[in-house]
């Protein structure tokens, strides 16, 4: 009986240092990360794939800011670095001067003009942000530096996922948004893919709540002035017009008025010099109906460099800001091209908004592929 178990337990640690080395061979692995040093340092998590060399970066400690992202490009047979980054400089992103580098806006996205709105009969005022001699709104949200909570991690041979959360209270600005929204995002990584998607959930006993969402994607570019956007072409798009001295000075509010957009046609560069760039911070949407399971894709070529990304959402994100002064304000060579689930403004124009019942959810994706 003593030999039994003996071999009992010789099988069963057997089985033990089998599972532990299948577990250590998996694809993909979800790692412990910490951006900038010192006293500032903000801890993330990574996911990657060892097989072709991808990775993601997603900073936790900080609104689930998407620090970088690695994707295999099959055209070029190597990886890319697709996205902008904050190098390193956890102090900018923590004090709010990273310009929104990849930052989640939520529970708005864009500006919210003088950060007044009308909701329900009753008039709310949120924190602005946003002051300089033109305008003095509130800007992209207020969760973008907050500390989120690492729900779950997962990975195995095709893809890792971490599932972040938050829940806003009602109490980070009672005088501009004392709503309770449960806010979960999910990032995956997969071969040659990142996706994620939103979760929000209305938690107030009986009220109803008013709801955006975007992604501040800056895309790491060669030459801002020789980079090529196209639009999907499933549609035709409007350019949503702003008060007057946009897009550089002015309101930089929609005044409800469009006209029909035929640039970004996937060939012609955004024009300018290298220095001196054509200047965009302008909204556009489709100007007609589109299939419901249909995604948008649009396309952002570094042609000095042969690469082209491709940002793609879900019928939750039919909105889409183009911004390309990023040279231009802080000498940095990328365009943001963000996806938005409503306008700027929305809160007031109710162009897209979504309004949550108590207990309703609203779920969206977008994500990012290298061709």
């Amino acid at each position: 009986s003593v030999s039994l178990l003996m071999v009992g337990r010789c099988y069963c640690l057997l089985l033990l240092l089998v599972a532990a080395t299948c577990a250590a061979s998996t694809r993909y692995s979800v790692l412990d990360g910490v951006l900038g040093s010192g006293a500032d340092a903000l801890h993330t998590k990574v996911l990657r794939d060892s097989k072709l060399g991808e990775s993601l970066e997603v900073v936790w400690e900080s609104g689930g800011v998407v620090e970088s992202l690695v994707l295999y490009s099959e055209a070029l047979r190597h990886t890319v670095s697709v996205l902008a980054t904050h190098e390193g400089n956890a102090t900018a992103l923590r004090v709010g001067t990273d310009n929104y580098h990849g930052a989640m806006l939520a529970p708005f996205a864009n500006r919210i003009a003088n950060g007044t709105y009308v909701f329900q009969g009753k008039t709310y005022y949120l924190e602005r942000n946003e002051c300089d001699q033109d305008r003095c709104d509130a800007l992209h949200g207020f969760v973008n530096n907050k500390t989120f909570t690492v729900k779950s991690v997962h990975a195995d041979d095709q893809s890792a996922w971490v599932i972040l959360g938050y829940k806003i209270t009602g109490k980070e600005q009672p005088q501009g948004y004392p709503f309770v929204l449960d806010l979960e995002f999910n990032y995956t990584l997969s071969p040659g893919m990142f996706t994620f998607t939103v979760a929000a959930r209305n938690e107030m006993p009986s009220d109803p709540l008013p709801f955006s969402f975007g992604f501040h994607s800056y895309f790491a570019v060669s030459d801002v002035s020789s980079t090529i956007v196209g639009f999907d072409d499933q549609t035709g798009w409007n350019h949503l017009l702003s008060s007057p001295g946009a897009p550089q000075q002015g309101e930089l509010i929609p005044t409800g008025q469009v006209e029909r957009w035929k640039e970004f046609d996937g060939e012609t560069p955004l024009g300018g010099t290298a220095t001196m760039p054509t200047y965009y911070d302008d909204e556009y949407k489709p100007a007609d109906a589109i299939n419901p399971c249909n995604n948008l894709e649009q396309t952002i070529t570094d042609a000095p460099a042969g690469q082209t990304a491709v940002l793609w959402g879900d019928a939750s994100f039919r909105i889409w800001q183009l911004f390309t002064g990023s040279m231009q304000k802080w000498g940095e060579s990328s365009v943001a091209l963000e996806p938005m689930s409503s306008c700027a403004d929305a809160f007031n124009n109710h162009d897209h908004l979504i309004i949550l019942s108590a207990g309703e959810q609203f779920k969206g994706s977008f994500g990012i592929y290298v061709q």
